[in-house]
């Protein structure tokens, strides 16, 4: 290198620098000691110069002393080429190289330092001189190359990062976890396939555990729009998290779900993690979309006690974050006590003053500032100006941004001002600022145009504005809507009913305006005219009083609002049964049940409120002496806002986009959690959490990655009574209740009306946190009899709000569906008890069905499991009434839990519920063609190995002991010709003869998996001879192992005896053919100790000893009739009609046996349109497939017994989510 490229060292160092920078006692020690001494001491004094931040220093000593070069330890100049590129000074950086070439040449051929030049080029920016450096370099290393391709990746030069990895992986260099890091990083939206490439090669080069490198591809995959709860599987998979990869997972979750972004704040405050300054920026900006302050409060706590309270980011975050939730005061209390304020703090503090309504102070504040603005500060005070209606300060302000402040107005500065022209009804200025902007309009600005031309009834400019709006936005309904409301207002019913078939014709529908409202611990929604609510008569009679009470003191309906062409007080009725005043009227009547007395009552709705709601709520805030605050989404217009109102009723608008009616009921429950429990009153005028600012709209809700339940000290992170001293100062509860009630701030999945009793926050046995939510109860299907059917409910891991609701019934008949809970597919592992007497430890399930699906275990008929009847007649049943009341069941839940009646709904079980299943189906498909309400969203059912029909059930198990090699080929030949194909029924004492010859031979075998052996406990009851003489032939020995401790291999009750088929008539339970509790090769010691333990009850709301005395897994108290014939028929009609069937089964259950479920859905007669194929799991053969015309798919899994999750969890964890999300199998 030549002083051409590089600028002389010298420069750096002149002649004084280094006397006027150290005392001269230390330069006259330096002189007294050796030139390796003199080294050794420059760098230590380097070094310390170094990691202090003062460069410069450290460069002079260097510089002054370059007598000593030869015996200066490379380490120095490492750390000072690394000072340089952490401070980006390429200029020292560039002295320092050349410096070195001039005094030590042979350095710079040292590995470890050249890797430090690239470095530091790299950080500079100067990549020319980095690649350089890298191409003279004689020897390379992986680190060389991930210098090189981190400073392209920093440059965002893609192409050059992934053609350096190819020469890196061509120099058969294996990359390490930093070099992936650093090519993940420049992964962009364009480069999602590149992403995902990388992501395979480094799971094939075992780096995929790697925190550096799960880190990088969170931010990767959040970055190209990944799904969230594919990210958080990716942050489970870390080796050893640390908080860099705790800080990257939220911030995934930050914008897209802020809610788990603060329960991951939680949860690593637990863990012991200690949050650095990203990781509070990350908490606090997901705290800015919440309702109230309480968890930006929680977090500032943490911030004050780590120290970095003084931190100006972090303060412009709680700035951001208060305002937005409502508390003006706090923000300008954190503004007040910053020392420095930058940009950002101005900006935000104005921010904050326009999102309430201050458009004074925010002007002033304005005048006040000691820095240049940006674009930025122009777009709050544009938006306080439209709110306040200051049109001539808008124009004046909006004008000087060019004009005195060289700012160049884009789009968000045109939509505020033509915010500003509509609301004050200046329309052609706002269409003429449209057509003059240099441009094109977005749908936000036709939008603001499109409501002020309703305020104010301009039609034809709406017809425009319209237009352009759906041209942008045309799966928006906003644009058809408000054309529509318009022409009705005007009189032109004709033209509104064209646009609305207009919208109709597009496929594009309007959200139904729904309201909210909490009366103690339920929320109740409301339709127009209450049309669900039970006390519908009773609201619509008290509010046609309170409208007469109105009418006397000025209300005048504003009819001319009326969508259709009616009589006079039918277009009086259309305003009248607006959803809000129901809800409004509800809580009046309810008020006693309301904190203070019922003087603040709190609506949420979905949409917009029209002017006659505006109205009358002004009007009935004054007649009834209340608060009255109304909730709604705002649609980046506003024209209906009488600022002057705001004194007597508080609006607080949500956002620039509806939000999702499942949204709403969390904010309004942690609302009067927050303002009503703890005795605020007001609530603000700030934006609350889902919606923040920005254009586009947040997608439906995921929730999915749902991450449990808080303990009752989450919100208070310290777990000490004082942590909440200045929140729950105006209140009289404790701390600790506090804390209590806090915890329904942090719940991820939000509760329209689920009965708050079914809520489980703790299990016994369980230590950990509940990885989704659980639920459990009862659900009475006739009120008469008492007969009443229990429930045990998991959301799903993923996206409860989207995934699909699937019921799970086992099957006996006469078993409790905890054998699935436990057993196969529920979220928790069991561990039996280490000691007599005691629990079993409970470990989270890694194949939990819950993990791509809404899982609900129902136990029915009643007397089986949890649920009962206080009717014993009840107890005589068969599969047609169980399948009615099951029916009845799921209408009667999905009503307590309306929040999942739109996600896909599907029923599965296994063994008798091959009965059950399709009979339920079938009763579900009735209901839903009669228009039974509520309909259900039945999409198909599973069906694992179940029976289905005698005959066909009956010939299964010859074929397949024969095929598996169970018998001799002369024995299948022999017994196939005497009984000719009929195995099940025969018909001549030879084939009887030869039938009990396949017995002798398989007697030994494990009925429920072939390849397992039995259990045969050694404490277990003996049988009696008459009980033993009962049962089969394979049955009587059973489990006669040499194992000397029980262990439970399959469970009691779910199969028949060997060529045993299920008959019209009444059907033995086990304990029938038994006589006793106790079932060879069978332990069932787990599930029974663990749900007749009090503690386990109790906390999972089972009922009182007196209704149900003790769980067993399958009973003897039903009387059982298959009275329902053959499922042939049901599975015929069902899958005709369009819905999706899996029938799968484990190919080495001898209990029923595949050959016959494979045998039935081939006599169908359907066409085959997949033939019979392998279909694979992690990479393996996992079983095989044939596929049919409607939707009928048969399924074996290869090696599994009876019960498929149980054998083969993640196989079965596998084609179940491929079935429920309709991909290939």
């Amino acid at each position: 290198m030549t002083d051409t490229v590089f600028p002389t060292w010298r420069l750096y160092a002149p002649a004084n620098f280094c006397s006027s920078m150290f005392p001269k006692r230390f330069l006259q020690n330096l002189r007294t000691l050796s030139v390796a001494n003199i080294a050794t001491n420059i760098h230590s004094q380097i070094c310390n110069l170094s990691m202090q931040g003062n460069l410069e220093e450290a460069l002079s000593l260097l510089y002054t002393h370059d007598t000593t070069h030869s015996s200066m330890p490379i380490q120095t100049y490492a750390t000072l080429f690394h000072a340089c590129a952490k401070r980006k000074c390429l200029q020292h950086g560039m002295a320092l190289h050349h410096y070195v070439i001039d005094k030590n040449p042979g350095a710079q051929n040292d590995l470890f330092l050249t890797n430090h030049i690239i470095n530091m080029y790299c950080k500079c920016g100067h990549l020319e001189y980095a690649h350089h450096v890298f191409d003279k370099m004689l020897h390379r290393n992986v680190v060389s190359w991930t210098a090189l391709i981190s400073g392209y990746a920093q440059s965002g030069l893609v192409r050059e990062c992934f053609s350096l990895f190819s020469s890196l992986l061509g120099s058969f260099c294996r990359p390490n976890e930093f070099a992936f890091a650093s090519l993940l990083s420049a992964c962009e939206e364009h480069d999602v396939k590149c992403g995902m490439q990388l992501h395979c090669l480094a799971i094939k080069s075992g780096l995929c555990s790697e925190v550096e490198v799960i880190t990088a591809l969170l931010k990767s995959y959040a970055n190209v729009g990944g799904d969230i709860a594919d990210c958080y599987r990716l942050f489970l998979e870390t080796s050893q998290q640390d908080i860099v990869s705790w800080t990257a997972i939220m911030t995934v979750f930050a914008e897209r779900d802020p809610e788990q972004t603060f329960l991951l704040f939680c949860q690593l405050h637990h863990e012991s993690f200690l949050p650095d300054w990203h990781t509070f920026s990350i908490s606090l900006k997901a705290c800015a979309y919440f309702v109230t302050e309480q968890h930006a409060l929680a977090v500032h706590s943490q911030v004050i006690k780590r120290g970095f309270h003084e931190d100006t980011v972090l303060c412009n975050a709680l700035l951001h974050a208060y305002a937005r939730c409502g508390s003006l005061s706090l923000s300008e209390q954190i503004f007040k006590e910053m020392n420095f304020c930058d940009l950002v703090t101005w900006n935000s503090m104005i921010k904050a003053y326009a999102l309430h309504g201050q458009a004074k102070d925010a002007l002033e504040l304005f005048q006040q500032m000691n820095m240049h603005p940006d674009a930025t500060t122009f777009v709050a005070l544009l938006s306080a100006c439209s709110h306040v209606g200051l049109v001539d300060q808008g124009v004046k302000i909006f004008n000087s941004m060019s004009d005195d402040h060289g700012i160049v107005p884009q789009l968000d500065h045109y939509a505020c001002m033509v915010d500003l022209y509509g609301r004050a009804g200046q329309l052609s200025e706002a269409e003429d600022l449209i057509r003059k902007m240099p441009m094109k309009p977005d749908s936000v600005i036709w939008s603001s145009l499109l409501g002020s031309c309703r305020k104010y009834g301009e039609t034809h400019l709406a017809k425009l504005a319209a237009d352009k709006f759906t041209e942008l936005a045309p799966n928006s309904s906003l644009g058809y809507v408000q054309m529509s409301n318009i022409y009705s207002s005007g009189g032109s019913f004709a033209e509104a009913s064209l646009v609305r078939k207009e919208m109709r014709d597009s496929k594009v529908r309007k959200e139904p305006g729904l309201s909210w409202v909490q009366v103690g611990m339920r929320v109740h929604e409301f339709a127009s005219g209450g049309q669900h609510h039970l006390e519908r008569l009773a609201i619509l009679s008290r509010l046609e009083i309170l409208v007469g009470e109105l009418k006397e003191i000025g209300y005048a309906p504003e009819i001319n609002l009326a969508l259709y062409d009616t009589e006079m007080e039918h277009k009086e009725d259309q305003l009248f049964h607006h959803s809000e005043k129901m809800a409004l009227v509800f809580a009046i009547m309810n008020e006693e049940k309301f904190p203070l007395g019922g003087n603040v009552v709190k609506i949420m709705k979905n949409i917009r409120i029209c002017v006659d709601c505006h109205n009358f709520m002004k009007l009935a805030s004054y007649h009834l002496q209340k608060e009255i605050t109304l909730r709604f989404p705002d649609y980046g217009f506003a024209s209906w806002w009488n600022c002057w109102f705001r004194n007597t009723i508080y609006f607080i608008v949500i956002g620039e986009r509806p939000i999702k009616r499942v949204q709403i009921a969390i904010l309004w429950s942690t609302l009067l959690v927050a303002c009503g429990v703890l005795g605020y009153v007001e609530i603000g005028e700030g934006t609350p959490c889902f919606h923040g600012h920005g254009r586009s709209n947040r997608e439906r809700r995921p929730p999915c990655l749902e991450l449990g339940q808080p303990s009752s000290n989450f919100c208070n992170l310290d777990n000490k009574e004082d942590t909440y001293s200045v929140a729950s100062q105006s209140t009289a509860v404790s701390s600790a209740e506090f804390r209590v009630l806090c915890g329904s701030f942090f719940l991820e999945r939000p509760q329209c009306a689920a009965p708050e009793t079914a809520l489980i926050t703790q299990i016994p046995g369980f230590n950990g946190t509940f990885p989704s939510k659980h639920y459990a109860g009862y659900v009475t299907v006739d009120e008469n009899h008492g007969r009443s059917l229990y429930y045990y409910f998991v959301t799903s891991e993923g996206k409860p709000s989207e995934d699909p609701v699937v019921l799970w019934l086992n099957g006996g008949p006469g078993c409790s569906s905890f054998d699935g809970f436990i057993y196969e597919h529920g979220p928790f592992n069991f561990e039996p008890a280490k000691s007599a007497g005691g629990l079993p430890t409970l470990h989270l399930n890694p194949f939990s069905w819950s993990k791509v699906s809404n899982i609900l275990y129902l136990d029915s008929p009643a007397g089986v499991g949890f649920s009962y009847s206080k009717n014993q007649t009840d107890y005589i049943t068969g599969d047609k009434k169980t399948a009615i009341d099951s029916h009845a069941f799921l209408l009667k839940w999905f009503q307590l839990y309306p929040e999942f009646l739109s996600n896909p709904f599907f029923i599965s079980g296994e063994s008798y519920a091959g009965v059950y299943v399709p009979t339920l189906a079938y009763e579900v498909a009735k209901g839903i063609d009669a228009g039974v309400k509520p309909k259900l969203n039945f999409k198909g059912y599973m069906v694992g190995n179940g029976v289905c029909d005698e005959e066909f059930d009956g010939n299964a198990l010859v074929p397949f002991v024969h095929g598996m090699g169970l018998i001799s080929e002369d024995l299948y030949q022999e017994v196939n010709v005497d009984c000719n194909g009929n195995f099940y029924n025969p018909l001549n004492d030879n084939c009887t003869s030869k039938l009990g010859k396949v017995d002798e031979v398989i007697e030994g075998i494990n009925i429920y998996d072939i390849l397992e052996p039995c259990y045969h406990a050694t404490d277990s009851e003996e049988f009696n001879k008459e009980t033993y003489i009962r049962l089969p032939s394979s049955f009587r020995k059973l489990g006669e192992t040499s194992r000397p401790l029980p262990v439970r291999k399959r469970m009691f009750g779910r199969a028949w005896p060997l060529r045993a088929p299920v008959r019209a008539g009444i059907v033995p339970t086990w304990p029938e053919l038994s006589n006793t509790n106790n079932v060879p090769c069978t332990d069932d010691r787990v599930a029974t100790s663990w749900l007749n333990n009090e503690a386990v009850r109790k906390a999972i709301h089972a009922a009182e000893a007196s209704l149900v005395s003790s769980w067993v897994l399958c009973t003897d108290a039903i009387y059982f009739n298959h009275d329902a014939g053959s499922m042939i028929e049901y599975h015929k009609n069902l899958t005709s009609k369009g819905y999706r069937a899996l029938i799968f089964s484990g190919d080495h259950d001898m209990c029923v046996p595949f050959t016959g479920s494979e045998a039935w859905t081939r006599s169908l007669g359907y066409k085959i349109v997949d033939e019979w194929r392998p279909w694979s799991s992690n990479g393996q053969v996992a079983g095989f497939i044939q596929g049919y015309d409607k939707n009928l798919t048969f399924l074996t899994i290869k090696g599994a017994g009876h019960t498929v999750p149980e054998y083969k969890p993640q196989e079965a964890l596998e084609f179940y989510k491929r079935f429920l999300a309709g991909s290939p199998i």
